[in-house]
C-alpha cells in the first residue's frame, strides 16, 4: 500500500527503477582540503604574533652575536626568529592554495546545474509534465529540519566582505508542479564532504502541502543596492520542511512558454496561488465524483 502523502514512494525506493546518472565533468574541482582553508583562516593575532615576533627577535638576535658575551644567546634567538617567519610563509603559503570567493561561487554553481536532470530522474518525471517548474539555490546553516542528516562541524558559514554569505552546505531545490500531484527534489552540495551526495525526492499530493513560508528577510548593502536574500520553505502535513535558509536564487517558469517570475515573495505568492487553485479543484472533483456515485 503506497504512502498517501508519497503516491510513488514505492517506485522511489526500488533502486532498479532509478537510472544512476553518469559522472558529470567539471571545469573547477577544489579538494575537501582546499575548501578547508577557503572556510576555516587562522586568526589574524596569531599571524601577527608569528610575524611581529619573528621580526623582533631575529633583530634582536643580529644585535647580541655582535658582542663576544652573549653571542650563543643571540645565535640562539636569530634561529629562533627565523624559524617563526619560516613557519608564517609557510602558513601563507598553504592558505593560498585555496579557491576565491568568485571560484567558489562557480564551482557551487557548475555543480547545481547539473542537478536539474538529476531531479527529473529521481522523480521519474518529463518537462511536458509539469504545469510549472520552482528553481529554488541557497545555503543551509541554522534550521534543524534541514541540517539534521549532516554533521555539525561540516555546516559553516562565510561572510564576505560585501555582507553576503557563502555555506559549505549548499541546495539545489526544484519543485515540480503536475496536473495531480506536487514533486519535490533537493539536492545538497557539501563542500567538506564532497564524495557524500545526499538528495531528497518526495511526491506529495496537494493537500498534504501546508505551508510556504520564508525567513530573514537578510539584507546586505552594496554600495547603493540593497541585496535581499530570504529562506525558501516548503512544509507538508506529515513535518517534512525542505528548502533554504538562504536563498541566492528563486525563479518560477510556468506555462508552456515558460514565462519567469522572479525573486522569493514573488514566487511564494504565485506558488501559494497556484496550491490554492489545485485544492479547489481537488475539492470540486472530489464533489463531482460524490453526487455521480
Amino acid at each position: 500500500m503506497q504512502n498517501p502523502q508519497n503516491p510513488q514512494s514505492e517506485q522511489l525506493q526500488n533502486p532498479q527503477n532509478v537510472q544512476q546518472p553518469t559522472r558529470p565533468r567539471y571545469q573547477y574541482g577544489f579538494t575537501e582540503s582546499q575548501m578547508k582553508r577557503y572556510f576555516y583562516k587562522p586568526r589574524s593575532i596569531y599571524l601577527w604574533l608569528f610575524g611581529l615576533g619573528g621580526g623582533f627577535l631575529s633583530v634582536f638576535g643580529i644585535i647580541l652575536t655582535n658582542s663576544f658575551f652573549t653571542q650563543q644567546l643571540g645565535t640562539f634567538l636569530l634561529f629562533l626568529g627565523l624559524g617563526l617567519l619560516i613557519c608564517l610563509g609557510i602558513i601563507y603559503g598553504i592558505y593560498a592554495d585555496r579557491p576565491t570567493d568568485e571560484l567558489y561561487e562557480r564551482w557551487v554553481t557548475e555543480r547545481s546545474q547539473v542537478l536539474y536532470k538529476i531531479a527529473l530522474q529521481r522523480l521519474h518525471l518529463h518537462e511536458s509534465q509539469c504545469e510549472s517548474i520552482i528553481e529554488v539555490q541557497g545555503g543551509i546553516s541554522s534550521l534543524l529540519q534541514l541540517t539534521k542528516k549532516f554533521p555539525e562541524k561540516e555546516i559553516v558559514v562565510k561572510r564576505l566582505s560585501n555582507g553576503l554569505r557563502h555555506y559549505s552546505i549548499n541546495v539545489a531545490m526544484y519543485v515540480f508542479l503536475t496536473k495531480d500531484d506536487i514533486a519535490i527534489y533537493s539536492g545538497y552540495i557539501n563542500a567538506l564532504a564532497q564524495q557524500e551526495r545526499f538528495e531528497d525526492a518526495d511526491h506529495y499530493y496537494y493537500e498534504n502541502i501546508v505551508a510556504v513560508s520564508t525567513s530573514g528577510p537578510i539584507y546586505a548593502v552594496g554600495g547603493a543596492n540593497v541585496i535581499q536574500r530570504q529562506g525558501f520553505l516548503v512544509r507538508a502535513s506529515n513535518g517534512d520542511a525542505v528548502g533554504t535558509d538562504y536563498a541566492t536564487k528563486v525563479l518560477l517558469r510556468e506555462g508552456e512558454n515558460r514565462v519567469e517570475t522572479k525573486g522569493v515573495d514573488k514566487v511564494v505568492a504565485a506558488l501559494l496561488q497556484l496550491l490554492r487553485d489545485h485544492k479547489v479543484s481537488s475539492v470540486e472533483a472530489s464533489k463531482i465524483s460524490g453526487e455521480t456515485l
